[in-house]
């Protein structure tokens, strides 16, 4: 997909990440205790985040997360995660889940100011883009609609990501 939506980033090997996911990760027990021995906040079963919540203790504990080249991942992607509607709805639900750490670990105010910061900053790149003839960049889409959700989260706002249908 043009824009760059779906492509993960590409690392150097052995780089040192800001953030972690549980979709190829290895964590020695002794660095997990370190930490805290942290757990998966059930608190985010249905909307997402609680590996950047687990992987938030152990950079906050001092520890580093490193990127492996020789471990990447590759999925196929449904068409249906293709669309401005899945994406608009992936990129709040995240700034939603920033705001949620945000708010717990600087409190209201300084979220509040990631927030505008977001989304004033995606918003001149997004313009920078278009007047650049470059069309819709994730970057600069998921830093809008991030600080969308970061502040609708400050308002109670979530996105039930993995709520079952009833039946299932």
């Amino acid at each position: 997909m043009k824009g760059g939506f779906i492509q993960r980033p590409e690392w150097p090997n052995r780089a040192k990440l800001r953030a972690g996911a549980t979709n190829n990760t290895l964590v020695k027990k002794e660095s997990w205790r370190s930490a805290g021995s942290p757990r998966f906040d059930d608190s985010f079963s249905l909307t997402g985040g609680s590996d950047a919540k687990f992987f938030s203790v152990f950079l906050n504990s001092g520890l580093e997360i490193e990127y492996s080249q020789a471990a990447r991942v590759f999925e196929p992607v449904p068409d249906e995660r293709m669309t401005l509607k899945w994406l608009s709805r992936r990129a709040f639900r995240n700034g939603v889940v920033l705001g949620r750490l945000g708010k717990a670990k600087r409190g209201v105010l300084l979220t509040l100011g990631q927030g505008g910061y977001y989304v004033l900053t995606g918003t001149v790149r997004a313009a920078a883009d278009a007047l650049r003839g470059r069309g819709l960049q994730s970057s600069s889409f998921n830093k809008t609609i991030n600080g969308v959700g970061v502040i609708s989260s400050l308002f109670g706002f979530h996105v039930h990501e993995y709520r079952r249908k009833s039946g299932d």
